[in-house]
């Protein structure tokens, strides 16, 4: 972590400097520099490369799960969090065609839909359902005199 640190902020103070302030030696980061990559990078590596692949070949609309899926169909032994974190680490994201929010978008869709769909039939709404003591409300008193 401490390495890494180094590495990300080198341009902006000299290393040798960066060392002390993170107490390590510069013997040790150079250390760091030179050595290969781990084998769980280089696993994460090869995923990153399918992960990549079947992204583009999905013209981006493969989220985490299905990613999943199709790496293991590719007989890839993966797990939905390995997946999730090297899509998420590189940026790798489901583009949204469509987003509708609030009460403009919504008519603007009904406004679509009315357009595209035709004349909409108009509901006619009865105002005496039944005669005044079937629903168990009292009757109305009469005015009159």
């Amino acid at each position: 972590m401490r390495f890494a640190f180094i590495a990300k902020n080198a341009d902006m103070l000299p290393v040798e400097r960066l060392c002390q302030i993170m107490d390590v030696s510069p013997r040790g980061y150079r250390a760091y520099r030179n050595r290969p990559l781990s084998q769980s990078q280089r696993k994460d590596m090869v995923l990153l490369a399918h992960i990549r692949e079947q992204f583009a070949l999905s013209l981006g609309s493969y989220g985490r799960p299905r990613m999943t899926e199709e790496l293991k169909e590719l007989g890839l032994p993966v797990g939905h969090r390995c997946v999730g974190r090297l899509m998420r680490d590189n940026g790798i994201a489901v583009r949204r065609n469509r987003t509708f929010k609030g009460k403009e978008d919504q008519e603007t869709i009904r406004g679509i839909v009315s357009l595209t769909s035709g004349p909409q039939p108009q509901l006619q709404h009865r105002t005496e359902l039944a005669e005044p003591g079937l629903l168990g409300s009292p009757p109305e008193p009469e005015m009159g005199g």
